[in-house]
């Protein structure tokens, strides 16, 4: 329900050159966008655990419990 202009505010040529505003969806866990759905958006768009395949297994956890 949040408008992508929240956080895609900038004029850039695409989503894997710039800095993302996530202050909209802060609310948010952070698997909500990053589960690997939006791989079409280029090699660091917002990619899920399963993009990574040494990736540490979370227990459901959300990504910022590790990452900050």
């Amino acid at each position: 329900s949040t408008q992508c202009s929240n956080c895609h505010s900038n004029t850039a040529a695409n989503f894997t050159s710039y800095t993302m505003n996530h202050s909209a969806v802060s609310a948010l866990r952070c698997d909500a966008c990053h589960n690997g759905a939006y791989g079409s958006e280029g090699s660091k768009g917002a990619l899920g655990t399963a993009s990574y395949p040494g990736h540490v297994p979370t227990n459901s956890w959300d990504c910022a419990t590790c990452h900050a």
